[in-house]
């Protein structure tokens, strides 16, 4: 299988964000690491396109992959020339994309000048209706334009598979699955720590979320499901912790202070203790509009918490319903607040539903498995088509 590397050529990885942005990005610098050492059995080179200058974070640098500064296909005429010789002059064979269109002009583009490997990650999150009709006749139409799409969809879950055949009708020959997943945490259950970090009570039961402060992650209504949880004279023991930067973050300070419990909901902000901080909690509650296969979900559910999620399906993938988590009616604040109030009273019934939920993420959804299928379908790719 092993080529000879002067003739292999590169497989160009293209960045979407500077190299030392936050939240998420630390899975696609494990897929690059993957799929770069999967190119150097293949007798490839790799190359990391970043779209902006920042510091390049180490294991990139240890992984052996170089890296430049190239907006990926880059403005107008001059961009596209700039990518063209890029191409060209690295000896472009595979280029791997994340959260890109399946089909576009460009992609002819690249294959004209010596692509011969085009593969998309889909990361994208939310839910989307099933395109029928016209609409699906002139997508399918669209997607089967090979010179114009991609050769490979990668999707992060069997529900991101059924969204990319559905809604975009891409053949279903080309949509794999590479089941996201984490390393299972570790937890010493050290109750004081968020005391330590926050200044949170330590007789209190705590409550926590993590993702960016911005609209699509709702944590407004997780303010509301607390305020209407702390309502209740009989449930004082609890306080909420949000984990999380981003642009929403002022107003939800604000929000909280407006409702009265400033003092029960704390913001932590960007951190990079998460993981400590979620073994020192008891529950959590995730209420974004939508995902593609949440890391954050599975980060608390390893951490052993019983965690809360709306009835939507891409946000509910993980959580088996009273086995796992619970589940709520989207959108539905008394809903989870009786639900999060009921386990607050139920320290037995949390502690099952959060084992449970460990052990789900153990079998399910390990780091270590997510990367094995990444192999293989990378390994076949390159095989097939290089």
């Amino acid at each position: 299988m092993t080529r000879p590397s002067r003739s292999a050529g590169t497989l160009l990885l293209v960045g979407n964000y500077a190299p030392d942005v936050g939240f998420a990005w630390w899975l696609m610098e494990n897929f690059w690491i993957e799929f770069s050492s999967v190119a150097r059995e293949h007798g490839m080179r790799s190359l990391l396109a970043y779209p902006q200058d920042g510091a390049v974070p180490n294991s990139v640098s240890a992984a052996g992959i170089e890296t430049a500064i190239h907006p990926f296909p880059g403005r107008g005429v001059r961009g596209l020339w700039a990518t063209i010789s890029l191409i060209r002059a690295k000896n472009v064979r595979c280029v791997y994309f994340t959260d890109r269109p399946f089909t576009s002009p460009l992609y002819a583009i690249l294959r004209l000048f010596g692509v011969r490997l085009i593969i998309n990650h889909d990361h994208a999150p939310g839910d989307r209706p099933k395109s029928s009709g016209l609409t699906g006749l002139l997508k399918s139409g669209w997607r089967r334009l090979r010179p114009l799409s991609c050769d490979l969809q990668i999707c992060v879950s069997p529900l991101i598979r059924a969204r990319a055949v559905a809604t975009a009708r891409i053949p279903s020959a080309r949509v794999v699955v590479v089941q996201n997943g984490i390393e299972p945490l570790e937890c010493s259950r050290d109750r004081s720590y968020l005391h330590r970090a926050l200044g949170v009570p330590a007789n209190k039961r705590v409550c926590i979320s993590v993702g960016r402060a911005s609209p699509y992650k709702r944590i407004d209504f997780i303010i509301e499901v607390a305020r209407q949880c702390l309502e209740d004279a009989a449930r004082p023991d609890i306080v909420f912790v949000h984990c999380g930067d981003g642009p929403d973050l002022d107003r939800l300070r604000k929000l909280a202070l407006d409702a009265g419990i400033s003092d029960r909901f704390f913001f932590a902000g960007r951190r990079s203790d998460v993981r400590q901080m979620l073994c020192a909690s008891d529950f959590a509650i995730h209420a974004s509009r939508g995902e593609a296969f949440s890391l954050a979900i599975l980060e608390c559910m390893s951490a052993g918490l019983a965690v809360l999620v709306p009835d939507i399906p891409s946000v509910a993938q993980a959580i088996r319903n009273k086995h796992t988590g619970m589940v709520y009616p989207d959108g539905d604040a008394s809903a989870a607040a009786r639900l999060l109030c009921d386990l607050t009273c139920d320290p037995v019934a949390s502690q099952r539903l959060g084992a449970a939920a460990a052990e789900e993420v153990r079998r399910h959804y390990s780091l270590r498995g997510m990367n094995e299928q990444f192999r293989v379908v990378t390994r076949n790719a390159l095989h097939d088509r290089l």
